[in-house]
């Protein structure tokens, strides 16, 4: 456990140690606050306690060998073995206090930026009442963030540091420094290594530092779990991570850093603002008041159809370009499902799919690709599955026996379910699962950049703008892209694969649609991009495509279209209106209840602001007559309040209480522009 030379004359007393003991005392001492700990890690943090006792039980039983080793010559230190390192080499108290000393709290300094910065023309925010709650965010942003940015003092001291992030913990001594210093209401301690944290607890009371702040320990994690760790947590305290503040104790951190970038600029209310929500919606009740086909998404019922043929999904990585020639002469051995981008290349070489998908609503963006490939004649034994906010200029021009819908978002029917994602490759996929698929082939779901090429999608598709030369491989905290930074994931026939955050994003959903909806499916990816979980990675030229049945497609396409019928509704029935009253109450109950909050209430004091703003957080969490609505509330405020928050937590803001009455006034106003057009959508089904 410990290795002497000299005397070692530090005792632990509360947050450190001091001289005037001997080497047996600190022994004791060391031991006493490791027994300590673990009784406290036992019940704080069972799965930590359980990892830390099995990494003993190994070391002691031999089956490991220690890497790093507890030791000491006036002060401790942890010395690697393996680098023939020290981790401090000094004083290990002294460096911790040099450290900590350089801490501040300023917001943008050691911090992570969730926003992305706006700034307005003078005079724009004058006219936000002509500007329709469906146009661009950031317009209908702008009185909270012009506000803000006018407002902001030079000197961004805040007053209270709500999230901190501890990025190493080494022998723990600067962490109840910074907890003196900072004072964080919520501290998040990061530590990769399992080894370096246990001698953590011989030397650092994590007892005593939970009750100075709310601890949370994210250790021994590898990426993906502290992704799935982070991504969890962010959304809880969305209103205080304007800046995030960190300290970066030790460098072994840094590989979470892309991670924690990655999980901030794909927050939901980024990739999907709440116009766009308000828009999907909007769209999804015309549908029914048109009565279109709606597919229960959560029926529970597999399709005959799917159980016995080969079901091939083709979607626009690189992949589905140097395998066409295979396809092309196997067309007729599988049920093929297309993504609606790949139509016009498909269309090229002949093949016509049997089911077609689209998500996204990009109007002008399908209005032209559907021009380019568009053949009612070719296309009359096509079924085409979309979200219910595509453009009618499409769908119009579709047979309703061939159109089926499924809620895009949110519905204006009662028990229909409902399916989002990044994507249309994982959307057609979990569709594809949920409908009974048992033999699934996956081809262009790359979700990878194209190891000769670095092409992100077939040569020749629109989207292919992107190679990688032009991509940065150096991960810049402070300036990353979505579309450029490259990472390094599993490959499905390579060990490594390079790719980009946004299909960082599409993996993870694929995996967790696998894990919510495989039911038997044997999937094999075709694919030379990225591992999916759960699949078979599977070239297609080894597959014996001889031993595959050609496939009537006219008979397969009355099939697919009978029984997606016997899931399907097209009609407006009591059921729905009655759910549909329900959301129109709670939503003229929740605008009067942001009116009592907002607008009529005074606050003298920013913490009885916050209170409030608090409680409408937990009302629109537990409200079930409008949850899309609440959703949709919550999406705006993702981008407003933690602007709100920040310039209040200024410590040189001057009269924050003149701030509140302006701001409070502003966020209820872009409030009550949401919930108005919710009841007139609402309101229009029930007239009908």
């Amino acid at each position: 456990m410990f290795r002497s030379k000299f005397i070692y004359e530090w005792s632990y007393f509360k947050y450190g140690w001091r001289k005037n003991y001997n080497m047996s005392e600190v022994e004791e001492k060391a031991i006493a606050l490791y027994s300590k700990n673990m009784k406290f890690l036992e019940k704080f943090d069972n799965k930590l306690y359980n990892q830390v006792l099995l990494f003993e039980e190994s070391l002691n039983s031999n089956l490991i060998e220690e890497r790093y080793v507890l030791e000491y010559n006036e002060y401790f230190d942890i010395y690697d073995k393996v680098n023939n390192s020290w981790f401090y080499n000094e004083n290990s108290i002294e460096y911790s206090k040099k450290a900590v000393n350089k801490l501040s709290f300023n917001a943008s300094k050691n911090s992570f930026q969730s926003f992305y910065a706006k700034e307005y023309a003078s005079g724009f925010v004058d006219n936000i009442d002509k500007i329709s709650i469906l146009d661009n965010p950031d317009y209908n942003n702008a009185p909270i963030i012009d506000y803000v940015n006018k407002n902001e003092p030079k000197e961004k001291e805040l007053k209270t540091i709500y999230v901190f992030l501890t990025f190493g913990i080494g022998l723990g001594h600067h962490i109840p420094l910074l907890i003196n210093k900072m004072k964080p209401r919520l501290n998040i301690i990061i530590e990769p290594s399992l080894e370096i944290f246990r001698l953590s607890l011989f030397t650092t009371d994590y007892e005593e530092i939970s009750k100075r702040t709310k601890l949370y320990l994210y250790v021994n994690l590898n990426k993906d779990q502290f992704y799935e760790r982070f991504s969890s947590f962010i959304p809880k305290v969305y209103i205080y991570n304007h800046y995030i503040k960190f300290f970066l104790f030790s460098k072994s951190c840094e590989i979470y850093f892309d991670v924690i970038q990655n999980i901030l600029i794909s927050q939901h209310h980024i990739l999907y603002s709440y116009n766009r929500e308000l828009a999907s919606l909007a769209k999804t009740y015309e549908y029914v008041k048109k009565e279109s086909n709606f597919l229960r998404l959560n029926s529970n019922e597999p399709l005959s159809i799917f159980n016995d043929k080969p079901v091939l999904l083709l979607a626009a990585g690189p992949s589905l370009k140097k395998n066409i020639q295979l396809i092309k002469e196997n067309k007729n051995k599988f049920m093929i499902v297309s993504i609606f981008s790949v139509v016009p290349y498909l269309k090229e070489q002949d093949i016509i799919p049997d089911i077609i998908f689209q998500y996204d609503e990009n109007v002008s963006l399908i209005s032209s690709i559907f021009i380019e490939f568009w053949d009612e004649e070719i296309y009359k034994n096509t079924v085409f599955i979309f979200s219910s906010h595509i453009t009618e200029l499409v769908t119009n021009k579709i047979k309703k026996e061939n159109l089926f819908l499924f809620n895009a978002l949110y519905s204006a029917k009662d028990n229909m379910g409902s399916l989002t994602g990044p994507s249309i490759g994982e959307i057609t996929y979990a569709v594809l699962l949920i409908l009974g698929v048992k033999e699934l082939y996956l081809l262009g779901l790359d979700m990878a950049l194209d190891n000769e090429t670095g092409s992100s999608h077939f040569d020749g598709y629109i989207g292919n703008k992107l190679e990688l030369s032009e991509s940065s491989e150096k991960q810049n905290i402070e300036n990353f892209s979505f579309r450029k930074n490259v990472l390094t994931i599993k490959g499905n026939f390579l060990n490594e694969v390079k790719t980009l955050p946004v299909f960082m994003i599409s993996i993870k959903i694929m995996n967790r649609f696998t894990n919510m909806f495989s039911t038997g499916t044997k999937t094999f990816n075709l694919s030379d991009g990225a591992y999916f979980e759960g699949t078979i990675p599977t070239k297609l030229e080894d597959i014996k495509l001889s031993g595959f049945e050609d496939i009537d497609k006219e008979l397969l396409s009355k099939k697919i279209k009978k029984d997606l019928s016997s899931i399907s509704e097209d009609k407006f029935l009591e059921k729905d209106k009655k759910y549909n009253e329900l959301k129109l109450e709670g939503a003229k109950k929740l605008k009067e209840f942001f009116e009592l909050k907002l607008k009529k209430r005074k606050h003298s004091q920013v913490s009885e602001l916050l209170s409030d703003i608090e409680e409408i957080n937990k009302i629109l969490s537990n409200n079930p007559k409008s949850i899309d609505l609440n959703k949709i509330i919550q999406n705006y405020y993702k981008y407003n309040l933690p602007y709100i928050v920040y310039l209040l937590n200024i410590r040189s803001l001057d009269n924050p209480k003149k701030h509140m009455k302006v701001l409070k006034k502003r966020l209820f106003n872009q409030l009550s522009k949401i919930i108005d057009f919710y009841i007139n959508v609402v309101e229009g089904v029930l007239k009908k």
